[in-house]
């Protein structure tokens, strides 16, 4: 699968990102993702970070049906939420 396009969702000021010199709205790499709750509410089953297109992620309803299903040469890790909207 290779989504097209990318979904903002990242809550820049909780996540871990080294910033370029050059243009300081450009992440060079994000260390630590940290998802915006309220925008990842309206995102797709599997996505492609915006600003960091390398990133997939999948939403819990596809991991869980993809985890049961034991397909092979999948690894994940669950991303932390921001606590906006708790």
């Amino acid at each position: 699968m290779n989504p097209i396009g990318t979904f903002d969702c990242v809550d820049f000021q909780a996540s871990e990102i080294l910033w370029s010199d050059k243009t300081p709205t450009k992440p060079l790499t994000i260390k630590k993702h940290v998802l915006d709750r309220n925008r990842v509410e309206r995102a797709p089953q599997l996505f492609r970070v915006d600003r960091d297109p390398m990133t997939y992620v999948l939403r819990y309803e596809l991991a869980k049906e993809i985890s049961d299903r034991r397909f092979a040469n999948v690894y994940w890790k669950e991303l932390p939420l921001n606590d906006a909207g708790k």
